[in-house]
This record gives C-alpha cells, sequence and structure tokens, in this order.
C-alpha cells in the first residue's frame, strides 16, 4: 500500500513537472516566434504637437511619418511622406520609442566641425532650434499687436475725422500711413481683424485728455 502510494506520488509529481516544463518550453517559443517575426509602428506628429500613432501609409499627404521597425528580419525604420526624402533612419532602437537620425545629403565638413563644436549633440540642437522658434513665434506676435495698434489708430482717426482734423493730427496720420505701407513691404506679420477690432474699441473709448 506504501509503495503504491510513493508510486501515485511520484507519477503525478512527475505530471506536473512534464506540464510546467511543457508551459515553460511555450513560452520561450512564443517569445523567441515574436522577437524574430518583430513589429512596426508608425508615427506622425499632429497640428497640436502630439505623437500619434497610425496605420501604416496614413498621413503621409500631410505629415513625416516615421516607420520604425523592430526584429532581425524586419527592414530598416524609414521616413515616409511630406519632407522625407532627405531624410534617413541610421538606428532604429528596439524597445524604446527612440531613433538616431543621418542626413541622406550630408554636410560639409567645415560646418559639421562648427556644429559639434557649438553643440555637445544633436539633440541639443534640435531643443536650441525649438527654443529659437518659440521666441519666433512670440516676437512675430509682439510685431502682429504693433501692426494692429496702428491700424486701429488709423481707424479711430478716420471715423471721427471732425475731432482729428487739425494740422498736428493730419501729421500724425500721414507718419501712421508711412509706417503702415513700409511694414507692408517689409511684409511684417499681418494683424488679425480680432487684434484690430479690440484695441479700436480701446482706443475709442479710452479718455485721453490727459
Amino acid at each position: 500500500m506504501l509503495l503504491d502510494v510513493r508510486f501515485l506520488a511520484g507519477f503525478f509529481f512527475g505530471l506536473a513537472v512534464v506540464w510546467y516544463m511543457r508551459k515553460i518550453i511555450a513560452t520561450v517559443a512564443r517569445s523567441l516566434w515574436s522577437w524574430l517575426k518583430g513589429s512596426r509602428m508608425n508615427f506622425f506628429v499632429s497640428s497640436t504637437g502630439d505623437l500619434v500613432s497610425c496605420s501604416s501609409g496614413s498621413g503621409t499627404s500631410a505629415h513625416p511619418v516615421v516607420e520604425i521597425s523592430r526584429g532581425p528580419f524586419r527592414r530598416r525604420s524609414a521616413f515616409y511622406g511630406k519632407n522625407s526624402d532627405n531624410w534617413k533612419v541610421a538606428v532604429g532602437h528596439w524597445y524604446v520609442n527612440s531613433i538616431e537620425l543621418q542626413d541622406r545629403r550630408g554636410l560639409p565638413v567645415k560646418t559639421a566641425l562648427e556644429l559639434v563644436k557649438r553643440y555637445p549633440s544633436l539633440q541639443a540642437m534640435l531643443d536650441q532650434i525649438a527654443e529659437l522658434e518659440k521666441e519666433l513665434a512670440s516676437a512675430n506676435k509682439r510685431r502682429q499687436e504693433w501692426g494692429a495698434a496702428i491700424k486701429a489708430v488709423l481707424q479711430v482717426i478716420q471715423l471721427d475725422r471732425p475731432r482729428y482734423r487739425s494740422k498736428a493730427a493730419w501729421h500724425i496720420r500721414k507718419c501712421l500711413e508711412s509706417i503702415e505701407g513700409s511694414a507692408v513691404f517689409h511684409k511684417e506679420p499681418e494683424p488679425t481683424e480680432e487684434m484690430i477690432s479690440r484695441l479700436k474699441n480701446l482706443f475709442t473709448n479710452a479718455d485721453l485728455r490727459g
């Protein structure tokens, strides 16, 4: 009787070991197959600045799309769509959404050395460009506001000519018109109607008697 119990215990223990080993082998096989098969992910940056995952080939007319390929038998990661002809993915990292860039057109040696001397990395250069773009956008907004102020003052004068009929007012109007013409000639940022209307209301209702 004791031998039968030991036999049954050993038998079930052996079954458990076999089942557990099969499970391990199946898990390893699935992981190996998944690694060999690899994966492909596509991303683009939306108009709001968000990173968006997309299906292959979508959004290529309006946005550059990067296809990140992972796996030993997958083709190299690449760019598609807008402005993608001269850009190349040198390395696509497997475990993070990160790539290393290469410009197909290359750089003159002197330019490359100047960039390396000035910036500690490509990312540092891109960060500086992004910061300069923000500063430029802010400066353009201020220039729009100045242009809107000039247009608003001219409209206030035009709407109330009897009040501004003196030679001094006429001279100021001519000066402002000259500045406005110069801004148009030099293609300064055009102010919006909302900006002009807001400032015109402000100037019209302001107490300018000093």
